[in-house]
């Protein structure tokens, strides 16, 4: 069965061990109150709403609706977590993470607070501003970016439910908060129109949803919900030690079965409903060579399963917790998450001015330049790497530039075959010269010394690092390398 919770599609080392230890200032809880507003609703039928009081909560004198209702313990117990100073109860750690992705637009975020106790329907609703719900009609959190054209004040905003805050406790809504955190700060568009066929959008496939270990028929989607992932995983490392054990375990990737049958399609291409044919993904899969129709998925006739190791690599990117592991061991082995905030900044100037660029392509390509050091350029390595055999050569600088490449090439289980695959990865838009130095230079390093075992342990991503040259990770302020310009 699938295993992780369903998410809205309303989008909502010091050392070579890894893990410079998040460190909260004071500011942080400070830079968190300015940024955001939380207002809360009682009822969902009044447009009445209650605004939270931040410096009423730093100050310990909160009043009010809001905090006389008992019901909403998880929001009081999140909301101090957020808003009070680390050494007065406050979560520092949560703090840290909040501040740093805040700060990517570092504009107002509206967070919207749902009594939903009881199920709700979206007609009952008074505020404009409707929260996402799910099957039952409760809220589902959900968020969206805005840009200063769409909103001249707001960054985007956010809806929690008190519904699932309570049943799933303070540690998912940490969690939660940080992922919707995350798509009011990403400028990725969704671009979803090759996707909808007959009035349905298949996106996520048939049933509007996606879940953790699913392969989403949209890479652009899982892309999306891939970077929204990344600061939760930092916050509570067990969850990328959890994703990480089930993709060395070859477990199992879901995919749904939403592909109508082949009369349907022949009879709406003679009418001219036409559609792009990634958006049947589970046929994709099926008719590529040596992958057959996989096995059923227990208890739900409408998801077929394959072992993840078994897929070629541009079905495995089709899901959000491998690009999500991608993505935070590049930054987590050079410096924490800042050369993760730096490329999500770099990446919103540039995918806002072509919105048809691959965004993972873009987002690998600016995380590799970030680790350059002001003065190097990409082409000026590969010359240098070429002009000295360097594949035979020992490791004599950290080529820190290369771990997303590296990571990459892990998490798609070693399945390029040859350069022209591994470049497809990326739908052949990375920089080339970027693929050369990994493949020509790097790729067997990393494949010779690091296998993809079950049992193994995390600390396997150290050691694709040092085959990369990377053996420390950088204090901030120390490394002289972009992501800190």
């Amino acid at each position: 069965m699938k295993t992780l919770l369903k998410i809205s599609i309303c989008i909502f080392i010091a050392s070579a061990t890894i893990g410079l230890r998040a460190q909260s200032t004071q500011a942080d809880h400070l830079v968190i109150a300015d940024k955001f507003r939380f207002y809360y609703y009682d009822d969902v039928t009044s447009t009445t709403t209650y605004l939270v009081s931040n410096s009423a909560v730093r100050q310990g004198t909160e009043s009010g609706a809001f905090w006389s209702n008992t019901a909403m313990a998880k929001f009081h117990e999140f909301i101090r977590a957020l808003l009070k100073a680390p050494n007065n109860g406050g979560d520092a750690t949560l703090q840290y993470y909040a501040a740093k992705l805040v700060k990517i637009t570092n504009r107002p975020i509206m967070v919207n607070l749902w009594n939903d106790t009881s199920a709700f329907t979206r007609s009952s609703v008074a505020a404009s501003n409707k929260p996402c719900q799910d099957s039952d009609n409760f809220a589902w959190p959900c968020a969206s970016h805005w840009t200063s054209a769409q909103n001249s004040f707001w960054g985007g905003y956010m809806h929690i439910g008190i519904h699932h805050s309570t049943s799933k406790g303070l540690h998912w809504l940490k969690d939660t908060f940080l992922h919707e955190l995350m798509h009011t700060q990403d400028a990725t568009l969704q671009l979803g129109n090759s996707f909808i066929v007959f009035g349905i959008n298949y996106r996520y496939g048939a049933d509007g949803s996606h879940y953790a270990d699913e392969a989403t028929p949209n890479k652009r989607l899982a892309y999306m919900e891939a970077i929204a992932n990344v600061a939760p995983m930092y916050y509570h490392f067990s969850e990328f030690e959890q994703w990480f054990t089930w993709f060395t375990d070859n477990e199992y990737l879901y995919i749904e079965r939403n592909a109508p049958p082949n009369w349907v399609r022949t009879l709406g291409q003679l009418f001219g409903a036409g559609y792009n044919d990634n958006v049947w993904l589970y046929d994709e899969i099926r008719n590529y060579p040596g992958m057959g129709n996989g096995s059923p998925a227990p208890g739900d006739s409408d998801y077929m399963r394959y072992r993840i190791q078994t897929l070629p690599g541009k079905f495995i990117l089709h899901n959000e917790m491998i690009m999500a592991m991608m993505i935070t061991m590049t930054s987590m082995h050079v410096a924490e998450i800042d050369p993760f905030i730096w490329a999500a900044k770099t990446f919103n100037t540039r995918i806002s001015s072509n919105q048809n660029q691959d965004p993972l392509a873009l987002f690998v390509k600016i995380f590799a330049e970030g680790m350059l050091q002001s003065d190097e350029t990409i082409a000026d390595i590969k010359r240098e790497l070429d002009s000295r055999n360097y594949s035979s050569a020992s490791v004599d600088t950290p080529y820190t530039f290369i771990l997303p490449l590296a990571y990459s090439d892990y998490f798609t289980a070693y399945s390029s075959s040859n350069k022209n695959e591994f470049k497809a990865l990326f739908n052949n838009e990375m920089d080339n010269n970027l693929i050369d130095i990994y493949w020509d230079h790097f790729k067997d390093r990393v494949r010779n010394n690091v296998q993809i075992r079950s049992g193994r342990r995390w600390t396997d991503m150290t050691d694709i690092a040092i085959q990369c040259g990377v053996n420390q990770s950088y204090l901030p302020g120390t490394s002289g390398r972009r992501y800190e310009d």
